[in-house]
């Protein structure tokens, strides 16, 4: 199965750590997908879901992400409630060939990736180590300060690990709505295509994804809408590649979602 792969700097080795904070309400694209670097992702707030390839995790608990290179993931949060992640992204040079026990704390990633619910006082510790990370200027002592965010990570029990396990029809339905996002499929189509009921995909989708396949579509389909769009591809065009019959349904779908219309959200997010 074929991944839509999002990267920054593609094919650049990174010689720093990057982080950045999503906060706030209102719909936040994200389909499954992958990157081509490490990511780790601490959730302190929203009612959010979490979705690895043979595990998921929904709530409002705090918890930490961990992502290996070429692991497909979303993150999903509820637009209505107020939502902050913190994301330390950095690649296997900036660190796997500095100190020998990198093999070792590698293992929290997992083969597919890890969540780990905290507690409060974890979240927090973990948090302020994070910003140590984003305000230090000094290379040496920011690779100082990873490795020991992840020994503290390796400290927290392993029945923090709670994510519940997730059918494989599940993540069968997901890569095949992110990968022909563009067709029209009904859930009765999809059903056929994974073998399984109707009924049963409905039910277990909203469970394990925490949205119905419809709204899981649309949100692939306005964020690749969003890419096409800011890359000069017209509204007509975009519309036809993501799955709408003309720009009007696009405009009109995308209004709903972002009360504006699309050049509107483009304009913005260019200031």
């Amino acid at each position: 199965m074929r991944y839509q792969i999002d990267n920054i700097e593609y094919g650049k080795t990174w010689d720093n750590i990057t982080i950045d904070t999503y906060s706030g309400f209102g719909p936040r694209m994200n389909d499954y997908h992958m990157h081509t670097y490490y990511e780790i992702s601490l959730i302190t707030e929203g009612d959010v879901t979490v979705f690895l390839s043979d595990v998921s995790d929904s709530g409002r608990h705090c918890r930490i992400v961990l992502l290996r290179p070429y692991t497909p993931h979303f993150i999903m949060s509820d637009p209505d409630i107020y939502y902050s992640r913190t994301n330390l992204l950095f690649t296997n040079e900036f660190i796997a060939d500095y100190v020998p026990e990198w093999s070792g704390l590698s293992e929290l990633f997992g083969a597919n990736g890890s969540i780990i619910s905290l507690s409060d006082d974890e979240c927090k510790n973990l948090f302020e180590i994070m910003q140590k990370l984003k305000d230090e200027p000094n290379i040496f002592r920011k690779k100082l300060i990873l490795l020991y965010f992840l020994s503290n990570l390796k400290d927290i029990p392993s029945n923090s690990y709670t994510s519940t396990s997730t059918p494989e029809f599940i993540a069968d339905a997901v890569s095949y709505l992110t990968e022909h996002y563009a067709e029209k499929i009904t859930a009765h189509e999809l059903a056929e295509i994974i073998g399984i009921g109707r009924t049963t995909l409905m039910t277990e989708f909203k469970k394990y994804i925490g949205t119905t396949m419809n709204e899981y579509l649309t949100q692939c389909r306005l964020k690749n809408a969003i890419k096409l769009m800011r890359a000069g591809t017209t509204i007509q065009e975009t519309a036809e590649k993501c799955g709408y019959s003309d720009g009007c349904c696009l405009i009109r779908v995308f209004k709903k979602r972002f009360n504006v219309t699309p050049m509107e959200y483009i304009g913005k997010k260019h200031r």
